[in-house]
């Protein structure tokens, strides 16, 4: 009977910190830009927009911008 107690509390808690338990992800995802990536133009834009789905930490965000 005391093995079933202790069992069904770890369930429970179990249960509780895995609704608790958000998920976390490592990188910010582009889901807009212009110009498009990897896209060709004539001119040089007077902005580059680039919006993230998440905010960017300043300090540990870099971006190139290469010309070719």
């Amino acid at each position: 009977m005391m093995k079933l107690r202790r069992l069904l509390l770890f369930l429970l808690l179990a249960g509780l910190l895995w609704g608790w338990v958000q998920p976390v992800f490592a990188h910010a995802v582009p889901e807009f830009s212009n110009p498009a990536p990897n896209g060709v133009i004539d001119e040089l834009p007077d902005n580059i927009i680039i919006q993230f789905n998440e905010p960017i930490v300043a300090n540990l965000s870099r971006i190139d911008l290469l010309t070719q």
